[in-house]
């Protein structure tokens, strides 16, 4: 992640903890759009409740995959702009 500059990084939840500990290693910090495939509902719960952005395929079609990467994007835009005032 070092290498190069990334918005938003796309991962299975279960990689979730490993990563972030990588993003805050590097200045630009991505967002974190974690993955849930077939969770349990314990699991799912607990994802909901430590992000704000998530796709669970067996709960959406791709347009809502799309629409959860494009509401995190948002919220990054709005947060950059935020800390530039």
């Amino acid at each position: 992640m070092a290498a190069a500059h990334y918005d938003v990084v796309i991962a299975d939840y279960a990689d979730t903890g490993r990563i972030k500990q990588e993003i805050q290693s590097v200045p630009a910090r991505p967002g974190l759009l974690p993955i849930l495939y077939k969770p349990t509902k314990v699991v799912e719960a607990a994802a909901e409740k430590e992000y704000h952005c998530l796709i669970k395929p067996h709960a959406m079609n791709k347009y809502d995959a799309l629409a959860e990467i494009d509401h995190l994007l948002d919220l990054r835009l709005k947060e950059s702009v935020s800390l530039a005032k």
